[in-house]
């Protein structure tokens, strides 16, 4: 309503109205007697402006929606244009993240889909080893390659963010920044790359925690739930077991989302 009263034809509206209310109050201070052609006349006019009024108002409401679905339609063909490449970075994404949640042993035996919704803490027992995909460099650990991935997904979220206004499609929006927001709050790439250049006396930080990893009886998670956990190296895993959940929700929420624009 405020959008229309700033409009040409609220505008021209609010002149009209000013006009007829001034001339119904003039009709009806002229008594019966006096002039009754005049009284007349002016209340034949006041009710014309107000006729001219809710004509131009329908006409711009409609104007109005029609701008709106445009818009909108505009807005969707343009979040499909960015979608396009961020469905390339998603599919990377999980494709590394498939190798980060699977053990070696099991890895083909089932999708990322059916992993990434039941997997455990201890699924992730090999993620400093290689991935068989040649595509990035046979000899980098899945871990590394699964960071690098998220980070440029995560990068480009926050373009469409700058460059998509979102207006009709707030829910689309506040998934991604979601994303944005857990990606950046629970990131501990650093710490968990370090490991792989730190030594724990003659072993390797990453081979301890990959034996950690091994051990369900751990349960690192429950105890990171229970605060019991004071600066313990396996805290930083602990958040990538809870930000690579969060991820695949979201990121299923965002595909689900634009599948239904592009129907």
């Amino acid at each position: 309503m405020r959008k229309w009263y700033k409009s040409e034809a609220g505008i021209v509206s609010g002149i009209l109205l000013g006009i007829s209310g001034f001339l119904l109050y003039y009709a009806w201070k002229l008594s019966d007697g006096q002039m009754c052609w005049i009284r007349d006349f002016t209340l034949g006019l006041a009710t014309n402006l107000l006729g001219i009024i809710v004509t131009v108002s329908f006409v711009q409401y409609f104007l109005d929606r029609h701008n709106m679905r445009q818009e909108h339609q505009q807005e969707n063909l343009k979040i499909i244009r960015y979608d396009r490449y961020a469905s390339v970075l998603i599919h990377r994404y999980e494709r590394y993240c498939y190798c980060v949640i699977t053990p070696i042993q099991l890895r083909g035996n089932n999708t990322y889909k059916q992993n990434v919704e039941e997997f455990k803490f201890e699924d992730m027992q090999d993620l400093y080893k290689q991935t068989n995909y040649v595509t990035e460099g046979i000899f980098e650990p899945s871990i590394e390659l699964f960071y690098k991935a998220e980070r440029e997904l995560r990068d480009y979220m926050v373009q469409m963010t700058q460059n998509i206004e979102f207006r009709y499609n707030t829910d689309l929006k506040e998934t991604i920044m979601q994303f944005i927001e857990y990606s950046k709050g629970l990131d501990m790439s650093g710490v968990i790359i370090s490991y792989l250049n730190t030594t724990m006396g003659t072993e390797r930080a990453s081979d301890f925690v990959m034996k950690e990893l091994k051990e369900p009886s751990n349960d690192w998670v429950g105890m990171f739930d229970k605060g019991e956990l004071d600066s313990n190296m396996m805290i930083p895993f602990v958040q990538l077991y809870k930000l690579i959940k969060k991820e695949a929700e979201l990121l299923d929420k965002y595909k689900t989302y634009v599948s239904r624009l592009e129907q």
